[in-house]
């Protein structure tokens, strides 16, 4: 098997789970960083068809200690690269972003580049800008993570938890709240990868981010073949006593709101 470099990798900017989507209230982020990389098979089925490169995008997550927790392709130009890209990414040993100084998870998007003839891992700005402008046009890419509106159906949720309220205050009651969550449903239905678009307390963010790993949806579906889709939910917690039901409830049903990831922001 013809071992190869993973050609070049370029992180996205970062966001950081369970906490504000749009960066937070803090001014000094510390962005994710590859510390180590790693030697890749260059996928034979791919050369023998006389490719010889290609590109991976994938979503991740990495915690606060800079280890892999999630991995997700989101698109490709070949699907015999995917695979490799999973393997490689899940042998990456990152640095994990710090915010204010203290380490914190994040989630985003890795852009791998693979050639057979191999080159070393770089994060330098300006490489990445470099080869994406040799490759990003050179071959037709394959979505994975599709936009609602490109699904057949609009998935629907098949089980739900409602999310416990945090708390009473010392008076007996506990206020109010909302907390937004995006995330992805993969493509056997199962939520993945949530970050807090916006919440009330951050007590209210993690008892719906709780709640919601137990939900379950109907395979998200793009011209009959199965597909990842990335969505928004809303739960809302009622100002409660010592006598009320102190769950909280989904807002409606959840909104199908997507960014699209046409390219990383470089």
């Amino acid at each position: 098997m013809k071992s190869c470099w993973i050609f070049s990798v370029w992180v996205a900017g970062c966001v950081v789970p369970l906490a504000t989507i749009c960066g937070g209230t803090t001014n000094n982020r510390t962005p994710l960083q590859i510390e180590q990389t790693v030697e890749s098979n260059y996928p034979p089925s791919v050369l023998a068809e006389g490719v010889s490169s290609g590109e991976v995008w994938l979503m991740i997550t990495v915690d606060e200690a800079g280890s892999l927790t999630d991995a997700m392709v989101t698109r490709y130009t070949h699907a015999g690269f995917t695979s490799e890209a999973l393997r490689a990414v899940r042998s990456l040993k990152f640095k994990p972003a710090q915010a204010d100084g203290v380490p914190v998870p994040v989630r985003t998007e890795l852009h791998l580049f693979f050639e057979s003839s191999g080159s070393v891992v770089t994060l330098d700005p300006q490489s990445a800008i470099t080869q994406l402008t040799g490759f990003a046009y050179a071959n037709s890419q394959e979505k994975h993570l599709c936009a609602p509106g490109e699904l057949d159906r609009i998935p629907a949720a098949t089980e739900t938890v409602s999310p416990l309220h945090p708390g009473l205050s010392a008076n007996g009651k506990a206020m109010g709240g909302k907390a937004m969550l995006d995330f992805i449903i993969d493509e056997n239905g199962k939520p993945r990868m949530p970050v807090v678009v916006s919440s009330t307390d951050e007590q209210f963010a993690m008892a719906a981010a709780d709640a919601l790993n137990q939900w379950r949806f109907t395979p998200p579906v793009r011209q009959g073949k199965p597909v990842a889709v990335q969505v928004r939910q809303e739960f809302v917690f009622a100002t409660t006593s010592n006598s009320d039901d102190a769950g909280g409830v989904p807002a409606k049903r959840f909104s199908a709101s997507m960014q699209e990831h046409d390219r990383p922001t470089l």
